[in-house]
This record gives structure tokens, sequence and C-alpha cells, in this order.
């Protein structure tokens, strides 16, 4: 299981663990492993999560930011899920026929 707070203050999240405020993520933390995620330099947050969901860096993925430049303009589209170049390892992990439950992962394609 892998479980992302977007958003959340690594600080307070970690003290308010510690001090038996929030039991349920200080029992995630005894049993697991936890880290703070950076995202890659000059990426926005899609390129960490699409590094996260995919397993590779942006360089593999061409997930950076929400938008992209397309090649010969100077036209910014949004980024789709058509352009992602890697599947999900959820994707991954499905076909080889692994039971897989994807709940609210932040701007990732949906399983088919």
């Amino acid at each position: 299981m892998l479980l992302g707070v977007d958003a959340g203050n690594p600080d307070l999240l970690l003290r308010w663990s510690e001090d038996g405020s929030l039991p349920t993520l200080r029992a995630l933390r005894q049993r697991g492993m936890t880290c703070r995620l950076e995202g890659p330099p000059g990426c926005g947050d899609d390129g960490t999560w699409a590094t996260v969901y995919t397993g590779v860096s942006p360089a593999t993925h061409g997930r950076f930011y929400y938008r992209r430049l397309r090649p010969g303009s100077y036209s910014l589209p949004s980024f789709s899920d058509a352009d992602l170049r890697h599947e999900p390892i959820w994707t991954t992990l499905g076909r080889a026929g692994k039971r897989v439950a994807v709940i609210d992962v932040p701007k990732s394609p949906l399983p088919p």
C-alpha cells in the first residue's frame, strides 16, 4: 500500500503522529516505511505524481507540469492521459493478474 499525502505539512503530520493526535497515521508509520518526497527540480506536482505512479523519471514518462509545450509551436495545451509515455504500475500489475485497487491518485489516468 502506498499512502501519499499531497499538500500536507510534513512537520505537523510527523509531530501529530508521534504525539498520538493522529493514531492511525502513527500505526501505519510504525508498521511500514515513511519518507519525505521532494519533486524533481523544475517539475510541478504533476511530474512528481507521475513519477510515483509510473516508477520512472519525468524524462521517461514525459510529464513535468500540467501543461506542455507543443513541439513546433508556442501552444501550451494541458497534459492529457494519452500524452503519458509510460504506463502506471497498476496497469502493469493488473495485466500480470494481480488484484489492484486505485483510490484517488492525483493527476493519474484511470485504469481500464
